[in-house]
């Protein structure tokens, strides 16, 4: 008989996979004021999709996520995010290389599920004390290297 705490690893893991699979045509936008109406909202967005090198037919949607405060609309709010769903994987992968060109109070960043984005929150931690050389993310999986001269190891848990 399986223990039924590595089944239920397990499909945490497969739910993990499939959770990010689904996120495959997603990105993040951070550090974008919030304008007001709703056709300044949008044509802040076609404007950075613009500077990503991308045409805005193929966006597919666009909103801001995380919850939304009573200071949202101050200067020194904090800026939700902003998640764009691409029609296609290709225009999501031209979005994350061109992120560099939106500007240098943006930044682009793949949609990870909230597993994963813990886990490269706490690799990043291990990064900043010397623990970890680099971390990248690359199509929802967390690639880290912990001496300059070895081979980067895909992490799925803390464990790895």
């Amino acid at each position: 008989l399986v223990p039924s705490y590595t089944k239920n690893a397990a499909l945490k893991r497969q739910n993990d996979n499939l959770e990010q699979y689904i996120r495959r045509t997603n990105i993040l936008i951070h550090g974008v004021p919030v304008p007001d109406g709703v056709i300044a909202q949008r044509a802040t967005i076609e404007d950075l999709v613009g500077k990503l090198g991308i045409p805005f037919h193929l966006v597919d949607v666009f909103h801001r996520i995380g919850q939304k405060s009573p200071s949202d609309q101050g200067d020194n709010s904090r800026k939700r995010p902003i998640l764009i769903r691409f029609l296609g994987h290709q225009s999501r992968i031209t979005a994350l290389k061109n992120g560099r060109n939106i500007g240098p109070s943006y930044y682009v960043t793949e949609h990870l599920t909230a597993h994963r984005a813990a886990l490269l929150r706490k690799i990043n931690d291990r990064k900043r004390n010397l623990l970890v050389f680099s971390v990248r993310v690359f199509n929802g999986d967390i690639y880290a290297k912990r001496f300059s001269a070895d081979q980067s190891r895909k992490i799925c848990d803390e464990h790895d």
